[in-house]
């Protein structure tokens, strides 16, 4: 028994480790950017050593790519309580969408998943990472809009990947705004716009198209 139990233990202790690590890493990493942050001043500021870093994560880019997806992992819980909080309807997804965008205006998701992500950990695994998290709530809230009639299209994957791309290109042009409260209510009335074409009964719906130009689904 105990041979069983202690394994367990370890393992559980190895688990926690290594969320604490990540999570220290996320405070690291919002005030340094990846690319001017040493190994040694990364590892000093967690309080281990480069071997201890190297156990858990295998390398200070495996390590920055579970702060990344720890990050984004917030944003998808985040997106869907507020989707939650409105019916999981239209108005669930549009409160989901806009809580997207409107992170982009704190410094540690700008710094971390926007900026450096991409250049650090490359656009495939940076891709991967949000298909897992945000782009996965994403589908989900669609799919279930689909089933229930709310959109102008029934092929979600084409329509997921253009609003992603949309409120990932409108984070990064916000990255650059100043001041940004203008910028974020310029951005969230583009993304309002964009959503109400996709939506059943909206302009560019079959709905709303004259008879005989009805876009394909």
């Amino acid at each position: 028994m105990s041979s069983w139990v202690m394994p367990r233990r370890t393992a559980e202790a190895a688990a926690r480790t290594r969320d604490s690590l990540v999570d220290a890493g996320v405070e690291f990493f919002a005030e340094r950017s990846y690319g001017q942050a040493p190994l040694e001043e990364l590892v000093g500021r967690l309080g281990v050593t480069r071997g201890a870093l190297y156990h858990h994560f295998g390398s200070k880019q495996g390590f920055f790519e579970a702060v990344v997806e720890r990050v984004l992992a917030r944003l998808a819980d985040r997106i869907e309580q507020v989707s939650a909080a409105h019916g999981h309807g239209w108005d669930g997804l549009v409160a989901g969408c806009l809580t997207f965008v409107s992170a982009a205006t704190d410094d540690a998701f700008r710094r971390i998943v926007l900026l450096d992500a991409p250049a650090a950990l490359g656009w495939r695994v940076w891709k991967e990472i949000d298909d897992r998290t945000a782009a996965r709530t994403l589908r989900a809230g669609l799919t279930q809009l689909r089933d229930d009639g709310e959109l102008a299209t029934t092929d979600v994957e084409p329509l997921a990947a253009a609003l992603s791309g949309a409120m990932n290109e409108l984070g990064l042009w916000l990255a650059d705004q100043d001041p940004v409260a203008p910028a974020l209510a310029r951005a969230e009335a583009m993304l309002v716009t964009m959503l109400a074409a996709a939506r059943n009964g909206g302009p560019g719906s079959d709905a709303a198209a004259p008879p005989g130009r009805r876009p394909r689904t």
